[in-house]
């Protein structure tokens, strides 16, 4: 299974941390980050590709509603 890597971003762009996630595509590690509980981007890549850069979670709902 692919290894993802997601680095949860400051405004300024700086990684605050990162968290590891094993899964069997780039859907599924897109949704892990989703499910975080989080207040910053998160930018999701796999290996040195970039696979997508998920909005703070206030943004999706305001972008919902």
């Amino acid at each position: 299974m692919p290894e993802f890597r997601l680095y949860r971003l400051r405004a300024d762009n700086s990684v605050i941390d990162r968290v590891d996630f094993i899964g069997p595509d780039d859907a599924a590690a897109t949704a892990e980050a989703i499910r975080i509980d989080h207040a910053e981007y998160i930018e999701i890549w796999n290996g040195s590709r970039m696979v997508s850069r998920v909005a703070p979670k206030e943004s999706r709902t305001a972008e919902i509603t």
